[in-house]
């Protein structure tokens, strides 16, 4: 599938032959002219050779090079993606609506359990029900097994949450607040990130604050393999006993109980 849907962008380009050197001399603008259908996600390819399997199960067995490793989501990942059927339908979604999308996503049975899971009186609209759901299900939860997987074959692991729910938004406004949402950390840094057709917005003070810090981690990871440095509020490794994870708000703090916030024993056994 992942081999003719690049034959099929490469024929659309105008490259027929497929060839690299054809793809290549194509501008940019040209590429985001005729892309279209072909920016509905990213797919990760088991190929055999580059990814032999399916990364999870890897991850379980061992099979990965055991380097440091820092993962992390932001508390709202999934606001964004409800966002995105809210804008195309012009309508929020409604209490009706809620166990109907949850059905049509997980089928009636397992849609059912999460409802009752995650109940419309648990939060200010369906559309945060379900966004809160979801971003469990597909970030957090998945996380959790990964940061397993590396601890238990000895990986050290930085775990993050990035929690600045008043972060700048670059995207179109909705009917609930999109709070820490899916891309809304890569501003703090990528200083100027305003997302593909977003309009670039001043952090504050306290933000540019966390910001600084927030870059002082990552290049320090990216070169030590730890986060960890001078002037920096302590990041400890994540343990599967404790979960430490790094609160990344106006106030940096520690917190635990990663899993248990999020659900993850629930989706784990769903």
């Amino acid at each position: 599938m992942v081999e003719t849907t690049g034959s099929d962008f490469a024929t659309t380009m105008g490259c027929e032959d497929q060839t690299a050197v054809c793809m290549r001399s194509k501008s940019v603008d040209e590429i985001i002219a005729k892309a279209g259908r072909f920016l509905n996600g990213a797919v990760r390819s088991v190929d055999g050779t580059i990814l032999p399997g399916q990364m999870q199960a890897l991850m379980a067995e061992g099979k990965f090079h055991k380097v440091p490793i820092l993962m992390g989501n932001n508390a709202d990942e999934w606001t964004w993606f409800t966002s995105l059927t809210e804008l195309d339908t012009k309508k929020p979604m409604t209490g009706e609506d809620y166990p109907k999308t949850l059905a049509a996503t997980f089928g009636a049975e397992r849609g059912a359990k999460i409802a009752a899971e995650y109940p419309l009186s648990g939060s200010p609209s369906p559309s945060e029900a379900f966004s809160l759901a979801m971003t469990s299900w597909f970030f957090y939860c998945p996380s959790r097994r990964a940061m397993r997987s590396a601890s238990k074959s000895g990986s050290p692991v930085y775990v993050f949450e990035f929690n600045d729910r008043k972060a700048s938004q670059y995207f179109a406004p909705v009917s609930y607040p999109y709070g820490a949402a899916h891309t809304l950390e890569l501003q703090y840094i990528f200083p100027g990130y305003h997302g593909a057709a977003g309009v670039k917005k001043p952090l504050s003070a306290d933000q540019q604050m966390l910001s600084n810090a927030m870059i002082k981690y990552w290049t320090n990871f990216a070169r030590t393999g730890n986060p960890n440095g001078k002037g920096l509020p302590n990041w400890p490794q994540w343990t599967r006993t404790k979960e430490q994870t790094q609160m990344l708000d106006m106030k940096i703090a520690t917190g635990t109980e990663f899993a248990k916030d999020r659900k993850c024993d629930f989706w784990d056994i769903l």
